[in-house]
């Protein structure tokens, strides 16, 4: 999405909260948007954007091609298929599983490139042009 000329992202949080906010979720079970949320100081719904904006970065296919690539063997890491922490919506579910499948798959690809985490830090050099999703210009997570 291009945002009209002088309309700038209202996102402000650091790619090393959102990675953790969303890593949390993935692997602890009591934490959910609304308790995440209020450890970070924001609303749950800035969680679930965070989850949309990760998820529609790039299809996870096209970055596991990326590290085959790259590695140049057909190794891939593990991604995630479930969460630790219950969530009431599956669509909110699904969509926390992709972003954390693109978490996972970023993170490897900027440790064989020999970047620090987090990957978010460098995803606009990480995505492949091909592989980049639906998400926004200029978004704070794809600058590097």
């Amino acid at each position: 999405m291009h945002r009209p000329e002088g309309i700038t992202s209202r996102a402000h949080y650091q790619p090393c909260v959102v990675s953790h906010a969303l890593g949390e979720i993935g692997s602890d079970a009591d934490a959910t948007t609304i308790t995440l949320a209020e450890e970070i100081g924001c609303v749950p719904s800035t969680v679930r954007r965070w989850a949309a904006r990760v998820a529609a970065l790039a299809e996870p296919a096209a970055l596991a091609s990326a590290i085959v690539e790259e590695a140049g063997e057909p190794v891939l890491p593990a991604t995630p298929t479930e969460l630790a922490s219950p969530q009431r919506s599956a669509r909110l579910r699904a969509l926390l599983v992709r972003a954390l499948a693109v978490l996972v798959l970023l993170e490897a690809l900027a440790s064989l490139r020999g970047l620090p985490p987090p990957a978010l830090a460098h995803t606009a050099s990480l995505v492949p042009a091909k592989a980049a999703g639906l998400g926004f210009v200029d978004d704070p997570l794809r600058s590097a």
